[in-house]
């Protein structure tokens, strides 16, 4: 994938050469098993 904005958009220090393009996409799109509770039923 080739950016067309060549500005910078992000600090320098970041680096990203080992990382892997969607690696948890497929997983991701299968959904997840994560329910959200209120706070007060947590306590």
């Amino acid at each position: 994938m080739k950016r067309k904005n060549k500005e910078p958009d992000m600090l320098g220090e970041y680096d990203f050469s080992k990382g892997v393009w969607s690696k948890y996409a497929r997983r991701y799109a299968e959904g997840s098993n994560v329910g959200i509770i209120e706070p007060d039923v947590f306590k």
